[in-house]
């Protein structure tokens, strides 16, 4: 039985893999659709680490990089290149 619930789960696992890779290989917006539904943080005010200017959160594009607003414009951030910290934190 736990040979079954095993091989049952990593095929699942495998088969969800499948799909992630599948959407990241096409340039349809799909996989930025999906990360974006998961995000708590969407439209919630953010700041960067060791700056005073309060950004909205607008989400990630099908690059990873993280899409804010500040006074009307649009800005991207790079992966791993910022530190984001929600409004409060330090």
């Amino acid at each position: 039985h736990c040979l079954l619930v095993k091989t049952t789960l990593l095929k699942e696992m495998i088969d969800e893999f499948q799909t992630e890779k599948k959407l990241a290989c096409e340039s349809s917006g799909d996989l930025e659709k999906k990360w974006n539904s998961f995000c708590p943080d969407i439209g919630k005010k953010i700041r960067i680490k060791d700056s005073e200017k309060t950004y909205t959160f607008k989400g990630i594009n099908g690059y990873g990089w993280a899409i804010m607003e500040n006074e009307g414009k649009e800005i991207s951030f790079p992966p791993c290149k910022i530190s984001l910290l929600k409004n409060g934190e330090k």
